[in-house]
């Protein structure tokens, strides 16, 4: 592991609780670049990869890097599940019927729905204290997403066609749709029978629950983790 940890053991152990906990393989890399970088977007602005991306890898990769301060274990998590291979495969039709959808063009990597919800879902259960019965934890970031979701979707009512640089309607706004059927998702997840097919259908069957009034001359944080949860 690269990273300037020296003067915060803490910081340390609670890395390396979470690689345990996720079953992380002897010699398993993290870089990490801990630069102060909150993710923020201007007021009537659109979200691009400086205000939403904090790390990278590939499928079944043995390391993982991450240049942010901000959030760094929502990321660990989330760059562990691609390293790790367990992303889900994407049907053909999807993106198209999704472009169709949004009358315009999202990127490839659709899976980062999934991938972001199950990140979301296990930093949770990480950061969730030990009386938290009733899943308070995951009410609260529920309510995140679902505001994220209708501030992306309230700024693309203002542009002429959806266009990003990364992953903004996976990471945002599909993510938010799949989390109102959590349980079904995550048994299909678990069980290697998710089936993408239907997540067309499933936004256009929620799209009209991201319609809103949200003000967008005020900036706004495209952080994923709801920062309430962070313990």
């Amino acid at each position: 592991m690269w990273t300037k940890l020296d003067s915060s053991p803490a910081l340390l152990n609670h890395l390396f609780r979470i690689l345990h906990f996720l079953g992380a393989p002897r010699g398993f890399q993290v870089n990490w670049w801990r630069f102060p970088a909150d993710r923020v977007v201007a007021p009537g602005a659109w979200p691009t990869r400086a205000e939403v991306n904090g790390g990278w890898t590939y499928m079944g990769n043995n390391q993982i890097w991450m240049f942010r301060d901000e959030e760094w274990d929502r990321v660990l998590i989330h760059e562990c599940i691609h390293a790790f291979k367990w992303d889900t495969q994407v049907h053909d039709g999807t993106k198209a019927c999704l472009d169709r959808a949004l009358n315009g063009t999202i990127m490839m990597a659709i899976f980062e729905a999934a991938t972001e919800l199950n990140a979301e879902w296990l930093y949770c259960i990480i950061h969730s204290p030990a009386s938290d019965f009733t899943g308070k934890t995951w009410t609260l970031q529920r309510q995140w997403q679902d505001e994220q979701a209708r501030q992306i979707v309230t700024r693309s009512a203002m542009r002429s066609k959806w266009t990003e640089d990364t992953s903004v309607f996976a990471y945002y706004v599909l993510k938010a749709v799949l989390a109102r059927e959590m349980e079904t998702f995550l048994l299909d997840w678990l069980t290697g029978t998710l089936n993408t097919e239907y997540w067309c259908d499933k936004w256009s069957q929620n799209a009209h629950l991201f319609d809103s009034d949200v003000k967008t001359d005020m900036p706004f944080s495209t952080r994923m983790s709801n920062p309430a949860i962070n313990h």
